[in-house]
This record gives structure tokens, C-alpha cells and sequence, in this order.
């Protein structure tokens, strides 16, 4: 039995929680699958789901927990200590030996409770990271690197990256990361899986007959869209400071779709006059196909510091969409190199104000380039980012288990790389 851990899963459908339930449907039509999780509490907050069910052959168990206003950071902390010690009671009494650990960096503290478990239990551990914790915490300016608190969070971790048989992660420059925090002096172990576009549910749509714009407005404009969350990981600064100084051009209009605490800045340039942007709340992802293809061309942003640490999961449904892209993100991150290797876009690093005013007039001046870039975008997402082709890179799971010697943990290639452990630099 392979059991997954998820705070988020099916009905969720933010991020993690719908990229998860699929790579568990994907696994459970060939082989058995369960999943440990906690009770709706983000896009279907409100709802009550069975304490357990099967859906689509995935034996789901709901774990008990504290349900908050996750507006404070106390409060998503008490939440985060509920569901670790609800979910590590519940596998106590559910997870067997032979039985398999699948968990995601969703809460935080998930993957020390697997760790913790594939000891105790004496079964195997696999890891999948969409988050590296708690380095996104200082790169975001919610701690510091120098602080007690993060540096036992930074030991743990490297502690818990040693444990797991594998390692799977969302980008080569987050693969990268991993094997420098864990200290092995190798990326052994660890796999490189994107997530993926929706290609069926998202095809490209033709502006003009785009409810949205057509709503809106903004069929004759070049329309910018941000869409998604703007958390405190997200460089809308940048994107805010460029918009003021394309104020005087009536031509471009930009589109927000989503929330978080950095909408702050968009509310007061709209409090202020400014009349070049358009802010919507977050739209179910059943509406994607419409809000995608609301624009010309789309942004994606993380702030400095952020590189190989997260992937905006948007990028792939975008290109599915085929909308040319405007990445505010590090030159060698993942989502740079996706914009590069297939010719979609921009990139931008995070606080280049003026190369973003620059990209943008660049989009607006050359629409046979828009075009172009939109068709690339979308050939790339059917050929190397379908569903098909990331979720059969998860088969890995029905190999036979690799035998290790003794209690099988760890794994010989951290006990072999041991020696250049001391030479990893640490916070």
C-alpha cells in the first residue's frame, strides 16, 4: 500500500491539493493508493467531506483538526500542529510494514512527520517538494537567515532531505537547491518532475469572443494579466512600480485575478485614480480556459532571493492557453529556462522596474511576435508538459522497492557522501 500525505486533497483545488489528487489517481489505476489528509479548508473551506471515502479507487482518511481564520501566523501554526499530530495518530494506527510513505511539503511539517514515520514504522519514504521550507520563509522576509528559529528549522530539514529513498521536485534549479541543503554533494535521489498543463480542459480561445474582455471592456487594449495568488513569495512591488509609470498609456490595460496580502498595493493605486487596472477575485478552476485567455500576454513573478525555492504551478496552463509570458523571476530559475527554451517570452529579474515597463511596450509593439510566441507556448505544453507525459514520470513507484543493506535507511548514497558533508555551507 502506498499512503500519501497532503494536508490539501480532492475536493481542494488549490495548487498542491489538485496536482496531488492526480498523481494519486494516476498511481491508484495500478496499484493500491490511500491518502491521509486534513478536512477541506482553503477553496472548499466550508465544506464538510466524509471523515473517509474512495474516490476514483483512492481510499481517502480525513484527519481531524483545528479549522482557523488562517489570517495571522499564529493562527496557520496552531492549524499546522493539529493536523501533524491528528495525521501522525491516524498513520500509527493505519500504516503497516511494507506499506509506503508518499509526502508533500504541504504543511511544512509534513515531511518531518513521514520522516519520523518511515523510522519508526520501518517503511519507505518518498518526498514530493512544491515549497522548500523554511528557506521560502527568509527569502519572503518573514525571518531571518541569523535567527535561532531558523536555523534549527534549516538543521531539521537537512536532517529530513537525508532520509527519503526519493526526492521528487518541481525544477532544476530547486533539484539544485536540494542537493546543496541536504549536504550529500550530489543530486542523487532526487527527480526532476514538472507539474503540468491542463491541454483538454484549457485550449486557446480567440480574444474577441472572450466574455471577460468583452465585459470588461478591453477588447481593443493590450491586456496584461497577473493571474493568481499574490503572496508575500509573489513580486508584485515590481509589477505595481511599472504600472504607474505606464499610466499615460491608454493602450495597456492590466488584469489581477486572485488575492493576498500584497493586493494591499493594487487597492491603494486603485484608491489613488489609477484607471490602467482592473482587480477580480480568484475564479474557480473550472473558469480557467475563460480567465486565461483574457489577455495578450501574462505575468508571473517571485521576488529576489526566491530562486529554486518555488515554481508558480500558473506557468504550465498558461502556456496551454498559449499566452507569450513575462517571467519576473531569476535568470537560471525554472520557469527562465522554460521562457527561454521555447521561445514565450520575457525575463525579467525581480526589481528591474524599467526592463519591465520595456518588456511590456515590447509585447505591445510586435502582436505578429505575441502570436508566434503563443503558438510556441502551446506546442510546448502538449508535446513535453501534458498530463500523460508528467504523470507517467510517477511509475517510478510501481519498480521494485531498491534494497538497501541492513535496515535499508539511509539510503548508501548519503552514507557514501557523508565525507562531504563538512564541506556544505550552512545559514
Amino acid at each position: 500500500m502506498l499512503w500519501i500525505l497532503s494536508e490539501v486533497y480532492y475536493p481542494e483545488e488549490t495548487g498542491t491539493g489538485y496536482y496531488i489528487t492526480r498523481i494519486a489517481e494516476h498511481l491508484a489505476s495500478k496499484q493500491p493508493v490511500s491518502v491521509l489528509c486534513a478536512q477541506p479548508a482553503y477553496s472548499r473551506a466550508g465544506v464538510k467531506a466524509p471523515r473517509s471515502e474512495t474516490h476514483r479507487q483512492v481510499d481517502i482518511f480525513r484527519c481531524p483538526s483545528l479549522v482557523l481564520h488562517q489570517r495571522s501566523i499564529l493562527m496557520r501554526l496552531m492549524r499546522m500542529v493539529s493536523i501533524t499530530l491528528s495525521m501522525f495518530l491516524a498513520a500509527l494506527l493505519r500504516i503497516r510494514r511494507g506499506d509506503s510513505i508518499l509526502a508533500v511539503t504541504n504543511p511544512p511539517s509534513m515531511p518531518i512527520l513521514a520522516a519520523i514515520l518511515s523510522y519508526l514504522l520501518r517503511v519507505r519514504f518518498s518526498l514530493v517538494v512544491h515549497d522548500v521550507y523554511p528557506d521560502i520563509i527568509a527569502a519572503c522576509g518573514l525571518t531571518s537567515r541569523k535567527s535561532f528559529s531558523y536555523r534549527l528549522l534549516y538543521k531539521i530539514s537537512r536532517l529530513v532531505l537525508r532520509r527519503p529513498e526519493r526526492i521528487f521536485c518541481i525544477g532544476r534549479d530547486m533539484c539544485e537547491h536540494l542537493a546543496q541543503t541536504r549536504g550529500t554533494g550530489t543530486s542523487d535521489g532526487i527527480q526532476v518532475i514538472p507539474l503540468w498543463a491542463d491541454c483538454q480542459e484549457i485550449q486557446p480561445a480567440p480574444r474577441e469572443s472572450n466574455r471577460l474582455l468583452i465585459e470588461l471592456g478591453l477588447t481593443n487594449k493590450l491586456v496584461v494579466l497577473y493571474a493568481g495568488n499574490m503572496g508575500h513569495p509573489h513580486d508584485i512591488e515590481t509589477l505595481a512600480a511599472a504600472i504607474k509609470r505606464l499610466k499615460s498609456d491608454e493602450g495597456i490595460h492590466f488584469v489581477f485575478i486572485g488575492s493576498g496580502p500584497k493586493q494591499r498595493l493594487l487597492n491603494e493605486m486603485l484608491a489613488s485614480g489609477s484607471t490602467n487596472i482592473t482587480v477580480l477575485p480568484p475564479r474557480p478552476r473550472s473558469a480557467q480556459n475563460e480567465f486565461l485567455n483574457a489577455c495578450d500576454v501574462a505575468i508571473l513573478s517571485l521576488m529576489p532571493g526566491m530562486l529554486g525555492l518555488a515554481v508558480p504551478s500558473r506557468t504550465y496552463n498558461l502556456m496551454a492557453a498559449g499566452k507569450p509570458i513575462i517571467a519576473l523571476v531569476a535568470q537560471s530559475s525554472e520557469v527562465a529556462r522554460v521562457v527561454h527554451e521555447e521561445g514565450i517570452g520575457w525575463v525579467v529579474e525581480p526589481g528591474a522596474v524599467e526592463k519591465t515597463v520595456q518588456a511590456i511596450q515590447a509585447a505591445r509593439e510586435n502582436r505578429k511576435l505575441l502570436l508566434e510566441m503563443g503558438a510556441r507556448a502551446r506546442q510546448a505544453a502538449e508535446t513535453k508538459y501534458s498530463p500523460e507525459t508528467i504523470l507517467r514520470q510517477f511509475d517510478v513507484f510501481l519498480e521494485p522497492p531498491r534494497e538497501f543493506p541492513g535496515s535499508g535507511w539511509p539510503p548508501p548514497s548519503v552514507v557514501s557522501s557523508k565525507s562531504s558533508e563538512a564541506e556544505a555551507s550552512e545559514p
